[in-house]
């Protein structure tokens, strides 16, 4: 080669080099980025699962909660039906005998 020929390819060489710098930047930006997103992507899939732990959680003591309740009014009209059969069977008797009194 000629000094002429390395003079013409020394600035083509430099500007090769530094494309090269710039690409290997770019790519090393994008790298972390993308590193960056997966730890990202990690902690909300992280959360996601905390979230859904608690929300069966929630179903779950909302569940016992409504069982609760509907025991509590099963025991209810139960103590009602009862009362009802025992006033039932009770208050017919107590008329006859007042009206057994009353004759005397």
């Amino acid at each position: 080669m000629t000094h002429a020929q390395e003079s013409a390819d020394a600035p083509a060489a430099d500007e090769a080099a530094a494309e090269r710098e710039s690409w290997l930047l770019r790519i090393e930006e994008l790298n972390e980025a993308n590193l960056e997103l997966a730890r990202q992507n990690a902690e909300l899939r992280d959360r996601l699962a905390s979230a859904r732990v608690e929300l069966e959680q929630a179903d779950i003591a909302e569940s016992r909660r409504l069982d609760r309740s509907r025991r509590q009014w099963f025991v209810a009209g139960a103590g009602v039906m009862v009362a009802g059969i025992l006033l039932g069977l009770i208050l017919p008797r107590l008329r006859r005998r007042r009206s057994a009194w009353s004759d005397l």
